[in-house]
């Protein structure tokens, strides 16, 4: 059981007031490209174990070794199997923990980890807006706060933690999450519900339609006031390069980006509407309404640089091209191969969860 005191993150949800010296220390989720991750979470589910295996693979192999990760398995038989997966793989152990419920790859969408000056909390959406093939997911992010004496407690909105990017003072939320926490109140309302959970001022993208119900599959925040948006027309131009292979899962036509394109031109006025600086990065839109991103990524400051584990698909020409943009920002690139799960709807933010971090305070080594 945890033994943080709950009174102050119970203020947060009902209003209470709280004292000088907890008021000036609010928990607030991982800031983007603004602080180092020590504690990353994934969830291990057969089904999905070759795509997991070459995220988890990449992420270690990229990560110093201090980085502690933790799995969720769903029972003493997954527990085996990942245990044989790893030994065949060869690299470090995670911490394994079993939840005794059936969970999903997707560690991201179903809990916010509050961390900063305040004890870290996990939150899980308000349970109405969970559907059953997810209830798993929301034990998963229970037991691991009981693991970690941390308090546990559900929001007083839905979310999918793949709609919300934080970046250092502000948050990008997806206006379907918007829409769907709005009642009697109005949006308004709702977004100011983000606010205090997210201790920072919301913005909502796509309120004239958005490429993806995940803001995180087009979004990807590089610094305090810079970010990467997806681009069809770049993808459409490598298209007509000619550059293969591409995953099959979908037809990529330039057809396809042509009809996506008004759709990020919407996204990019409202960002820069916002003062933030715009860099693009090839993405493709399929005729099934697949998306094959180079945008999911984890993204932290260590060391005064800015690392990118960007997913890639055995699609050179795409990845490379995508890897430019972010090394023309000023970023580190660690390719993190996703091909065998991208065809699921996601890549490697998408199956990992920042637990704990700490604040960047060094300078970028020349």
């Amino acid at each position: 059981m945890a033994t943080q005191p709950r009174w102050p993150l119970l203020a947060l949800f009902f209003g209470l007031s709280l004292p000088s010296h907890a008021a000036a220390q609010p928990a607030a989720p991982f800031p983007e490209a603004a602080a180092t991750i020590t504690h990353l979470a994934m969830q291990y589910a057969h089904a999905s174990e070759p795509g997991w295996a070459s995220v988890y693979t990449g992420l270690v192999q990229a990560m110093p070794d201090d980085v502690r990760f933790t799995v969720a398995v769903e029972s003493g038989e997954e527990r085996e199997r990942l245990d044989a997966l790893l030994q065949v793989l060869e690299v470090r152990r995670p911490e394994v923990f079993e939840v005794d419920v059936p969970i999903t790859p997707w560690t991201r969408d179903r809990a916010l980890y509050l961390g900063g000056r305040a004890p870290v909390s996990v939150l899980t959406p308000f349970p109405d807006g969970i559907t059953d093939d997810y209830a798993g997911d929301l034990a998963a992010a229970a037991a691991l706060a009981e693991r970690m004496n941390r308090v546990h407690a559900s929001a007083s909105v839905s979310f999918e933690g793949g709609d919300i990017v934080c970046m250092t003072r502000l948050a990008l939320l997806g206006h379907g999450s918007i829409a769907q926490n709005s009642d009697a109140r109005g949006p308004l309302a709702a977004r100011r519900r983000f606010e205090q959970l997210l201790q920072r001022k919301v913005a909502v993208l796509g309120r004239a339609g958005a490429p993806h119900e995940h803001i995180d599959m087009f979004l990807t925040p590089l610094g305090p006031k810079l970010v990467a948006l997806g681009c069809p027309e770049l993808g459409a131009a490598l298209l007509r390069e000619g550059y293969a292979p591409l995953p099959t899962f979908d037809e990529w036509t330039e057809e396809a980006q042509r009809s996506a394109q008004p759709r990020y031109a919407g996204i990019l006025r409202e960002l820069e509407a916002l003062g933030l600086e715009v860099v693009r990065v090839p993405i493709l839109h399929g005729a099934e309404d697949s998306v094959l991103t180079w945008n999911n990524c984890l993204v932290e400051r260590r060391d005064g640089v800015v690392h990118v584990y960007m997913p890639t698909y055995r699609a050179p020409g795409f990845d490379e091209a995508a890897g430019r943009v972010f090394e023309g920002a000023g970023c580190r690139v660690h390719p993190i191969d996703a091909s065998a799960i991208v065809g699921d709807g996601g890549a490697v933010r998408c199956l990992t969860n920042v637990v704990q971090w700490r604040p960047d305070l060094g300078r970028r080594r020349s």
